[in-house]
């Protein structure tokens, strides 16, 4: 999202604080006002995996009146359930998820790319994305890994890539 110019980044830390998202979610919601800060969102994990499912307890946002979060919250209002993800920051169009439909391909080149679905994957063969299911289901191109090396090899690309980029844009 800051590559794409849909977040200001100035390099200040305050920028750090400024909130991308509010409101009350319609997933996964415990009812309460969410206020979800760039810092929170830098921390969330690209991929939750099955997260949704054993309560979001890797979730970086938090409602207003959570305990981990609030500081002076009201005893009679206190809530231990609300966690939430965003999704689609890069995009442009953040909104909120239960971590089910949020996953980020860091594989992809400049920062990655949503590719939503925690069951979709990249494909180091094609380097498209495809739904490997969770059973692991192979890429139509046919491309089988023979080794973790090519992988590394993936990952070192795209972080010389991102290196690149900051140092170009003054953050390196």
């Amino acid at each position: 999202a800051i590559y794409h110019g849909y977040i200001e980044f100035t390099g200040q830390e305050s920028d750090l604080d400024q909130v991308i998202i509010e409101g009350v979610p319609t997933v996964h919601c415990c009812g309460h006002n969410f206020r979800a800060t760039l810092r929170q969102l830098l921390e969330q994990r690209d991929d939750p995996d099955n997260d949704y499912e054993m309560g979001l307890e890797f979730a970086t946002v938090l409602c207003d009146k959570n305990l981990e979060e609030s500081e002076d919250y009201d005893d009679e209002e206190e809530c231990e359930e609300g966690r939430v993800y965003v999704t689609g920051i890069c995009t442009g169009e953040p909104r909120w998820d239960s971590g089910k439909f949020h996953n980020h391909c860091a594989n992809c080149k400049f920062f990655g790319k949503c590719i939503f679905d925690y069951r979709n994957a990249h494909c180091p063969g094609c380097r498209k994305h495809y739904f490997r299911g969770n059973s692991g289901f192979p890429c139509s191109c046919g491309y089988e890994s023979s080794s973790d090396e090519e992988l590394d090899f993936d990952s070192y690309i795209k972080k010389m890539e991102q290196k690149y980029i900051l140092k170009k844009n003054g953050f390196w």
